[in-house]
């Protein structure tokens, strides 16, 4: 029973569980999850630059950073599931 975790997930939704809107809805969660600890990575390497760099060069205060940030992901990853859950459901 060698199978990557993905693999793994992918057969219990699609072949252990009844082919319904649940399924769907188990797999949308699945995939919101890790896309949130892969943006989650992402977005801590990219703040630590960011408040390097930019934020220093702009004058914004540390109190603003943070929430401007969040923002600007919320924004990201509601776009990009928006455009990949159809794609992946297909």
């Amino acid at each position: 029973l060698a199978l990557p975790a993905g693999d793994l997930v992918y057969r219990i939704v699609f072949y252990l569980l009844p082919a319904s809107l649940f399924c769907y809805f188990l797999y949308d969660v699945v995939v919101a999850i890790s896309l949130v600890f892969v943006f989650g990575y992402i977005f801590i390497v990219l703040e630590g630059m960011v408040k390097a760099t930019v934020i220093k060069r702009l004058g914004i205060s540390e109190r603003f950073s943070m929430p401007l940030f969040i923002v600007v992901l919320l924004s990201f990853v509601s776009v990009f599931s928006a455009f990949m859950f159809p794609v992946i459901l297909e």
